[in-house]
């Protein structure tokens, strides 16, 4: 019977057939039982010896069986199709136009060229079929398991493939060793296992990719290259910060166990990433932001992924805008181990795009832009939790944290909706806002957030903070700051029973138009301090608004060499006492003090220069409304009237 040369279906049998003509005879039907398969591939060793150079065109072929090329480059007639089924084919190139050849078909050995496709797009990676040796290996191994591995990504991607997956593979690659000729330099975005553009590296929970022991100060063991559309997911991918050598080079801080370096439409999703000598994962551009050919990171999305004990940080983003950074788990940055230390920042997440001044003027090196950071867990760090150094609008909200978040010279941040819980109670800070004296920092917000247990719940330095709406609790001290301009902190709830606790403490500082309003303060300390503030003349200007906050406490509020502070529609269910203070104004304040055994308010140490109007004051009959020691004049009051007294 004779076969139709135009969509033949070719079936590749034991049976050993030559094609020598158009015509075919039908073959002998042989069932998959009859085959010999390979114990260690389940594929077929029987050897087939089949022209392929004569297949007709558009044939659809069936692989039983082993076809050997033996090195040779074979001619296909257009749109041949080979179909996978317990065969194999090895040793050879084929060069096709037009067709498509099933994946379980590709392997190190077969070269394909040409204008074919990979049927269905997905290469289900085999690692003995690509040569990738497991467990441990020597460093040449190790090479070869990176090319091999990046052989297999290379070829799907020519044949149109879009997927490489991987399921059990427990490997170590070497990626510090040049293989590029083009450039003999060490670029450890180059190095590294490289995704392409338009490309998912799908991996599974049995997936073990580890980078080889070395002495390079810098790597990275997967790496997005100036590519775009580009998926890693799952598996385990690990450091050798245990076993590297840290001999010459510095500080060898910069082995990264992910790098993204100019990649946009980016995902990272459900990866495990520990022990790097650096960083778990790294997000940088690639080159300076005033470069001509400056490509930035953009559009990523890091989502799921489980952070752990890497050297550095946990998560670094150096460049880059349009990332969000959601749901994943951040586990001890920067820790120390048995055979290696951490080294700082030793943050779960640091944002820091570098900075520096030239003559006088802040140049951008690097930038990161629109960042946000949500829904993450955070336990054990080393320095903190979160940190934004540097960078313009990241916000940070819905996280559960142990550790802390900081931004220093960030311009619209926002902090909101956290849940920070010390890891110790009474150490360390919940919020840190701001550092130093400077106009870099601006139009930053803190709000919404329960904090729990820390030495400091929230403190600000420098300009432009908006503190509101956050739940402080059994914090030493609630909220405090440096040097603090033109900034709100309202609509607080601070409340603690650990003793000597403070609600709102400035001590040694400045303050400019600093509104404190609208808060709830019940401490078992003092629940507002004014210690040494606005001392100096060229202060005497600066003007701090305490409006309209409710101060509860069996101590005392307490001002010591306290200017320029005007105090308006406040409870004050506790006593106060001022002392070597001046330039203060009282107006429509309740002092009460009947429920203690102290003063409505004490008068010490030469304050002077008081506005005292329209204020209530209540205090037992066994104390005084206004207590005054010797040293106060009767001009301390500059302005007083509208007052009420009673003594109960």
């Amino acid at each position: 019977m004779k076969i139709p040369t135009l969509n033949l279906l070719i079936v590749l049998l034991l049976a050993c057939i030559s094609c020598t003509s158009d015509d075919f005879t039908e073959p002998e039907i042989i069932t998959t039982s009859d085959l010999k398969l390979s114990l260690e591939n389940n594929r077929s060793t029987v050897n087939c010896n089949i022209n392929l150079s004569q297949i007709p065109e558009n044939s659809t072929v069936k692989i039983e069986c082993l076809l050997d090329l033996k090195g040779k480059t074979i001619q296909l007639n257009s749109g041949i199709n080979f179909e996978f089924d317990g065969g194999d084919i090895i040793n050879g190139t084929l060069k096709f136009k037009g067709g498509s050849i099933d994946p379980k078909l590709l392997n190190h050995s077969l070269k394909i060229t040409g204008d074919t496709q990979l049927k269905n797009g997905v290469l289900e990676l085999e690692p003995s079929r690509w040569q990738i040796l497991e467990g441990n290996v020597s460093n040449s191994q190790a090479l070869q398991n990176r090319l091999n591995i990046e052989k297999a990504i290379k070829q799907t991607k020519d044949l149109k493939g879009n997927t490489l997956q991987i399921d059990n593979l427990d490997a170590f690659f070497n990626v510090i060793q040049v293989t590029h000729e083009s450039n003999p330099n060490f670029y450890p975005w180059i190095e590294a296992i490289n995704i392409p553009s338009n490309f998912n590296l799908q991996m599974t929970e049995n997936t073990h990719l580890r980078v080889q022991p070395n002495s390079r100060a810098k790597y990275s063991l997967l790496s997005i290259y100036n590519s775009s559309n580009v998926t890693i997911s799952g598996g385990n991918l690990y450091g050798e910060r245990d076993e590297h050598t840290y001999k010459g080079n510095g500080s060898h801080e910069w082995g990264h166990v992910i790098t993204l370096h100019g990649a946009s439409d980016a995902k990272v999703l459900n990866v495990t990433m520990k022990n790097g000598s650096g960083d778990g994962l790294k997000i940088e551009d690639d080159k300076f932001s005033f470069h001509a050919k400056h490509r930035p990171s953009k559009n990523i999305l890091v989502q799921g992924c489980t952070f752990d004990s890497n050297r550095r940080n946990n998560l670094s983003i150096t460049g880059g805008q349009d990332i969000i950074v959601e749901n994943n788990t951040f586990l001890k940055a920067g820790i120390n181990t048995a055979k290696s230390q951490g080294i700082a920042p030793r943050f779960q997440i640091d944002v820091e795009p570098h900075r520096k001044r030239v003559n006088g003027q802040i140049v951008h090196y690097e930038k990161v832009n629109n960042v946000i950071i949500r829904n993450n867990k955070e336990r054990q760090s080393t320095a903190g939790g979160f940190l934004v150094y540097t960078g313009e609008n990241v916000t940070i909200e819905n996280n559960d944290m142990t550790g802390g978040i900081t931004y220093s010279y960030g311009v619209g941040t926002i902090i909101r909706n956290n849940i920070l819980t010390s890891k110790k109670p009474n150490q360390g800070i919940g919020i840190k806002g701001g550092k130093g004296e400077t106009k870099t920092i601006s139009n930053n917000k803190i709000h919404g957030n329960t904090i729990k247990g820390f030495k400091i719940g929230i403190t600000i330095s420098s300009q432009d903070h908006k503190v509101f709406d956050n739940k402080i609790n059994n914090c030493l001290t609630g909220i405090t700051g440096k040097n603090i301009v033109d900034s709100e902190i309202y609509n607080n709830t601070i409340s603690s029973t650990v003793s000597n606790s403070k609600g709102i403490f400035l001590h040694a500082t400045t303050a400019k138009n600093l509104k404190i309003k609208n808060n709830k303060i019940s401490t078992k300390g003092n629940p507002l301090v004014l210690n040494s503030l606005n001392q100096s003349f060229k202060q005497s200007n600066y003007l701090i608004k305490i409006i309209n906050n409710e101060f509860r406490s069996q101590n005392v509020v307490f001002l010591f060499q306290a200017y320029a502070v005007n105090f308006e529609n406040n409870d004050f269910t506790t006593g106060v006492e001022i002392r070597k203070s001046a330039n203060l104004r009282f107006n429509k304040n309740l002092f009460d003090a009947r429920n203690l055994y102290k003063h409505a308010t004490e008068w010490r140490n030469y304050t002077k220069n008081i506005k005292l109007t329209n204020n209530q004051f209540y205090s037992k009959k066994s104390r005084r409304c206004l207590s005054m020691d010797s040293t106060i004049p009767k001009s301390v009051f500059i302005e007083r009237g509208g007052n009420k007294y009673k003594r109960i």
